[in-house]
């Protein structure tokens, strides 16, 4: 009998922790599933997709999701942001390609292919005009010990009471995943972002080591 006592309070257990996640992922409205990085002597790469709402909408629900996909290219010197450059990558015989934009700010070029695939890219050909180079990527997303499902259950938890409370009140929040890096002074350190996004942008945040999945900050 005291064997299957345990039992049922593993599995009860076991269904509230997933159950529990899954709303909450219901309203995920920004979830990156990769972060890959690479450089040359010249060049910083970046590539970032995952799914979005869009329009976007800070309003503590979540609206339709769309696939995005953003390679974005970073020269070290500054005179050659503006250049023009095209992008090469190939994936199951598949090509994309295509030119990236000036950002209105800063010293980079994007394009955003619209399509959640950054996971199998492995390296990009950029050119402009007059050479080309080759960028091999590493998808930091798949290096961290902590995942973005457990990274959002240790951000629920720091919040739970709060979320709870507004819950029986009726009030909802959406969600914000995002792999990010270069943050609080540290270069190549890489942490999970969870932020629960009311109305008016109102909003409660922590950032999560993907390492030791400690939270080394937050906002109420």
């Amino acid at each position: 009998m005291k064997k299957l006592v345990i039992c049922i309070l593993i599995v009860c257990t076991v269904l509230c922790v997933f159950g529990c996640g899954g709303e909450r992922e219901d309203r995920v409205s920004y979830k990156q599933t990769s972060y890959l990085v690479g450089r040359t002597e010249n060049f910083s790469v970046t590539v970032v997709s995952g799914k979005r709402e869009s329009p976007y909408l800070a309003d503590g629900e979540r609206g339709e999701l769309v696939e995005f996909c953003i390679v974005t290219l970073k020269p070290h010197v500054y005179s050659d942001s503006s250049k023009t450059y095209t992008y090469k990558f190939e994936i199951d015989g598949e090509v994309y390609e295509s030119t990236l934009n000036k950002d209105t700010f800063g010293s980079t070029l994007s394009r955003d292919i619209g399509k959640d695939i950054g996971e199998n890219i492995t390296a990009i050909t950029f050119s402009d005009g007059e050479g080309e180079f080759t960028v091999s990527l590493e998808n930091m997303v798949c290096s961290a010990l902590i995942s973005g499902d457990e990274a959002l259950k240790i951000a629920h938890s720091e919040f739970a009471e709060k979320l709870k409370k507004e819950q029986e009140e009726g009030v909802y929040r959406e969600v914000y995943l995002k792999f990010v890096s270069d943050v609080m002074g540290k270069e190549n350190v890489y942490y999970w972002y969870v932020a629960f996004v009311g109305k008016n942008n109102d909003y409660s945040a922590v950032l999560v080591d993907v390492v030791s999945g400690e939270v080394v900050a937050k906002r109420n």
